[in-house]
């Protein structure tokens, strides 16, 4: 699939896009088989999920990504997002935080910061799953929210990368 003008999501912030069935139920089930058999010390406990850094580990600027080499089921996954369109071939997704999260758990609203810039790309995998866009101020007013049903990929950039949070 590839992203363009009908994925644009118009009830949230500029340059937000979604599309649904990305992956079929076949990829998305090779997909979670390849996580389930990642090495438990390859997975970082935080509270509210578990994550995997593929790819790298982000450190602080100007050091910046500290680069390995993605597995292979990732770098599919990486190769379709650069033939879908989301990323150019020049600038091709070096990095993936692979989080998985139990029934009601989640993550607190946070901004992607420069390593990640200019966009995300966000695969749901296993269930559907809330995502909100929320102000970057004091009161953390939603802007909006998006219940993302599995096998969809969501991206966004520039004002909602730049401006708002998400969770």
């Amino acid at each position: 699939p590839t992203i363009g003008p009908e994925s644009l999501v118009r009830a949230a912030p500029e340059s937000v896009w979604h599309v649904p069935n990305w992956v079929s139920e076949e990829e998305e089930e090779a997909l979670l088989r390849c996580a389930d058999l990642s090495p438990e010390d390859r997975w970082t406990v935080l509270r509210g999920r578990r994550l995997q850094n593929l790819g790298g580990l982000p450190r602080p600027l100007p050091e910046g990504m500290a680069p390995e080499a993605l597995p292979g089921w990732v770098s599919s996954v990486c190769d379709a997002l650069v033939r879908g369109g989301v990323f150019s071939a020049e600038a091709p997704p070096n990095h993936v935080l692979l989080n998985a999260y139990q029934p009601g758990q989640g993550i607190d609203a946070h901004r992607d910061g420069p390593l990640y810039e200019p966009r995300v790309a966000i695969l749901s995998l296993g269930s559907s799953c809330s995502f909100d866009f929320v102000r970057n101020d004091e009161t953390r007013a939603p802007v909006a929210s998006l219940l993302l049903p599995p096998r969809g990929l969501l991206v966004f950039t520039a004002d909602a990368y730049d401006t708002v949070l998400h969770t």
